[in-house]
């Protein structure tokens, strides 16, 4: 299992709470998010390339604002989730991940509670009736995609083509491209331009003609130290007694 290199965990509340009371509960909306990305670490002041982001699952938790201060905070998702959901988690992180992401709920909804109390005053009529706060849990966690160093160049070469405008050729340039058919061998030699050696690798040299017939590079050279015409056509190039004129 691939440990995440970081989570983000932070807790929302849908409405401006108003003097919150020990009886009431916070009614949590939790979304866990995996998110992949390569580590890339060119920049270390940029962010790495996120390949994809999937909603991991969706819980509903209601928790008595007392127990954020009588529960062991280390307890909260193993306690409040159900065990399918607690089991799914376990597929992407640790234990101790979870016990971290679980004290950062608690401390949050404990601050949340108690900025409430600075402003408001503590609540201290305990049998009235208990309320319901909305709030909104994210959980991220961020996991490494293990790639191959070929595989993280292509990716990386496609993350940067994506950031460059792509501008097409005209069509009056596209036009006056000019187009050869490889012949299947050259007609000097009568061996295939390639495929001649299974174990060669090397590019293989080759020639073409003013008339556009295409020999061996080194073929061509050789015939032509002997004739000045293409072995094809009879094409003439110039010869050097020509030039003396």
């Amino acid at each position: 299992m691939d440990h995440p290199t970081w989570y983000e965990c932070y807790v929302h509340q849908q409405q401006q709470p108003r003097n919150i009371k020990l009886t009431d509960s916070f009614r949590i909306e939790a979304k866990f998010i995996i998110q992949y990305f390569l580590p890339i670490n060119d920049d270390p002041n940029s962010d790495p390339p996120i390949i994809d982001t999937v909603p991991l699952f969706e819980a509903s938790i209601t928790l008595p604002c007392k127990h954020a201060f009588e529960i062991n905070h280390k307890d909260f998702l193993q306690r409040y989730l159900i065990n399918s959901s607690y089991e799914t988690l376990l597929n992407y992180v640790s234990p101790r991940y979870i016990e971290n992401v679980s004290c950062e709920i608690i401390a949050q909804l404990r601050r949340l509670y108690n900025d409430d109390a600075s402003n408001h005053g503590f609540a201290k009529s305990s049998n009235s009736r208990g309320e319901s706060f909305d709030c909104d849990l994210n959980i991220i966690i961020d996991i490494p995609i293990n790639t191959s160093d070929e595989e993280l160049a292509r990716e990386e070469q496609l993350s940067m083509q994506e950031d460059v405008k792509m501008v097409p050729a005209s069509d009056k340039d596209i036009q006056s491209l000019k187009t050869y058919k490889l012949p299947q061998q050259c007609q000097i030699c009568l061996e295939k331009f390639y495929g001649e050696k299974e174990d060669e690798d090397d590019d293989v040299e080759i020639t073409t003609m003013p008339c556009d017939h295409v020999f061996h590079h080194h073929c061509i050279m050789q015939w032509l130290q002997t004739s000045h015409m293409c072995p094809l056509c009879r094409y003439p190039l110039s010869t050097n007694n020509e030039r003396k004129r």
